[in-house]
């Protein structure tokens, strides 16, 4: 996974559980889909309405809105523009 081997060569992986890691290449499906989101809030035994998800793209709010969780848009960031209904 990429997002493992960034860690790795960071040398920040040791930080992180294998299974508290979700990356797109890794076993659930792509964003929007809330999977990914859902399986860290269960590991962190949260539920999503006291989660906060963190992203910079209408993809992020979309993922947010489908896991039910609510979310802080940085608009400076990767999707850099105004999600409609982000704030």
């Amino acid at each position: 996974m990429a997002t493992r081997r960034i860690l790795d060569g960071l040398n920040l992986a040791r930080h992180f559980e294998a299974e508290a890691v979700v990356g797109g290449d890794g076993p659930f499906p792509r964003k929007p889909h809330p999977a990914g989101l859902l399986h860290l809030v269960q590991r962190a035994r949260a539920v999503p309405a006291s989660t906060l998800m963190v992203g910079d793209s209408v993809i992020d709010l979309r993922t947010a809105r489908s896991a039910a969780t609510s979310i802080g848009v940085a608009r400076y960031g990767f999707g850099s523009m105004d999600p409609p209904g982000a704030i």
